[in-house]
């Protein structure tokens, strides 16, 4: 990567012909020592990271929840007590810019969606879980609870949902008669952290009690499995049948298409960090560790991608899209990133190779053992840096979008001069 003084004679001879961009001004090592300024080098094109529609207000506290919602758009949970709604491919609020979903008093700790019916449930700490009709916007109805709701789900026809709450209950409602199902189950002997949907009659539930839970809508509850520490997280998915559960320092996954209930789990995936969230898409499992994301293969255990940097506190929240293309992500930052993990798109996105990561100190670098030092990027521009696999940072300000798809990178960098 190649650094150009305003002196320098590809600057000269470059400089006019450049594409409008937002430009980065750094120092090399040489120009903070005699104090001249260099120019990000035309070899980078920086898209401008202008603000789409004018100024919009993002979370004005932690994220607690986002999930993919109609036409790839995304909806995020935050303790502020707001719902807001986000375009990735513009990075900009959407449907209610200036007015937020909000009936909530208290945060909004859980989002799940209906595609079928285009449904929207939050849970919140005030008791309640609200379902939102996304056509109109507005609320179809509440479910009251004896304490704070912790998480929510719908079924595939988006004709029941599930919730969670911190007292270890689990409650059964039918959305068309907005009436309780089932009797609540109340089996938890602690909080209750996620409830998922396997089929429209079968969902699973987890808790700080180390327990799962598999629950017949139409019938009876029992337990699935004891997990080996205490659960945080849930995801499931049908092809192939697993169960994934992020425990702490570690992700447990089962293989559910045996008849007989699992009792071991298939493989332990160990972490020198806690894992707030997973999520499934086919056969990768995503995975929240620390203020990374990781993606795993879920039939073998192995590491396929990661990590993926760019938030700058703990991830709370992860959900792939339908097609399993994107993946969403959520932090206390109070950011949401989106991240393209397409294993038939190209393995290098945005020119970055896999494995690439950035310093705190703003360098970003190579995948290992070289760990090449290819670009420096200034603290003003690193809290909203997309780059690599990041499609996008929102927060309700401007981002910076980064690409070096057309760089020419180290002996090749002579070839700016040949036109």
């Amino acid at each position: 990567m190649a650094f150009t003084p305003e002196s320098s004679k590809i600057y000269q001879t470059y400089s006019s012909s450049l594409q409008p961009c937002a430009s980065l001004t750094v120092q090399t090592a040489d120009g903070l020592r005699s104090g001249r300024q260099a120019v990000f080098a035309p070899i980078v094109y920086l898209p401008s990271g202008d603000e789409v529609g004018g100024s919009f207000e993002g979370h004005v506290d932690e994220i607690l929840s986002t999930v993919f919602i109609d036409r790839g758009y995304v909806a995020s949970a935050s303790y502020d007590g707001t719902i807001r709604f986000w375009n990735p491919d513009l990075g900009t609020p959407v449907l209610t810019p200036f007015m937020p979903l909000t009936n909530h008093p208290k945060p909004v700790t859980s989002l799940a969606f209906s595609r079928s019916r285009r449904l929207l449930i939050s849970g919140s700490r005030d008791g309640h879980a609200s379902v939102w009709d996304m056509m109109s916007l507005h609320r179809l109805t509440t479910f009251p609870h004896n304490a704070p709701v912790t998480c929510v789900a719908l079924s595939p026809t988006g004709t029941v949902a599930i919730t969670g709450c911190k007292n270890g209950t689990v409650k059964f409602w039918d959305l068309q008669t907005c009436q309780e199902c089932r009797p609540a189950f109340r089996d938890h002997k602690d909080r209750v952290t996620a409830v998922v949907f396997l089929e429209d009659d079968i969902a699973l539930s987890g808790s700080l009690d180390k327990s799962v839970y598999i629950h017949r809508i139409s019938g009876h509850s029992e337990i699935l499995v004891r997990a080996p520490r205490r659960v945080h997280a849930l995801a499931a998915a049908v092809k192939p049948r697993i169960l994934v559960a992020a425990c702490y320092s570690c992700i447990a996954v089962w293989n559910l298409s045996d008849k007989n209930i699992p009792t071991d789990p298939l493989y332990l995936i160990k972490s020198s960090h806690d894992i707030e969230a997973v999520a499934v898409s086919g056969t990768r499992i995503a995975a929240a560790v620390g203020k990374k994301i990781e993606i795993w293969d879920a039939l073998t255990g192995q590491l396929i991608l990661g990590t993926l940097p760019g938030h700058r506190e703990l991830v709370t929240s992860l959900a792939f899209s339908e097609d399993g293309k994107r993946l969403v992500s959520s932090s206390i930052d109070r950011s949401i990133r989106v991240w393209n993990v397409d294993q038939a798109g190209d393995n290098s996105p945005g020119g970055f190779p896999d494995g690439a990561e950035i310093e705190p100190t703003g360098w970003i670098r190579g995948p290992r053992p070289k760990r090449d030092l290819i670009l420096w990027i200034p603290d003003s521009h690193r809290r909203r840096l997309c780059w690599g696999r990041a499609v996008a940072a929102m927060d309700g300000k401007p981002a910076t979008y980064l690409t070096v798809s057309e760089a020419l990178l180290g002996k090749r960098w002579y070839k700016c001069l040949i036109k």
